[in-house]
């Protein structure tokens, strides 16, 4: 199965506005699919991400 490119971005809340803000930092990786694609930056963003901050996966 061919391998697709996925991009994940680490977003930091924002109390001020109540939601995610600034972007910190993001990743660009293969996966074979969206689940696998978010274990991947789930792990990877797992020691600097914070209860409230977001993570996004997309397909690119």
């Amino acid at each position: 199965m061919n391998k697709l490119t996925y991009k994940a971005i680490l977003k930091k809340y924002n109390p001020g506005t109540n939601k995610a803000g600034r972007e910190v930092r993001s990743i660009t990786f293969f996966a074979k699919d969206i689940k696998e694609a978010w274990n991947k930056a789930s792990d990877e963003f797992e020691k600097e991400r914070e209860s409230n901050d977001t993570i996004e996966v997309k397909f690119i």
